[in-house]
């Protein structure tokens, strides 16, 4: 996801965080292998933004989904 991110022209900072930055954050999601990019819409039951899917994760969803069209289509040889 990082090297799609970055080719799409997304900017990345890879850091620890600290709570109180989840705490003001217009979006938050989060992504592994299995669980593709997945929205964080309330956190310990305090809404994320607008509560719904922000711009930025639906279009990192978009990527890591174009992604595995290329891997199952045999256009791309990994998800890296």
């Amino acid at each position: 996801m990082l090297q799609s991110a970055n080719q799409a022209g997304i900017a990345l900072e890879e850091r620890p965080i600290q709570v109180e930055e989840l705490k003001s954050a217009d979006e938050l999601f989060f992504t592994g292998t299995t669980g593709e990019v997945r929205p964080i819409t309330t956190l310990n039951g305090t809404v994320v933004g607008n509560g719904s899917v922000g711009p930025l994760t639906q279009k990192l969803s978009d990527l890591f989904h174009g992604k595995v069209q290329e891997v199952q289509s045999g256009l791309e040889g990994s998800i890296a």
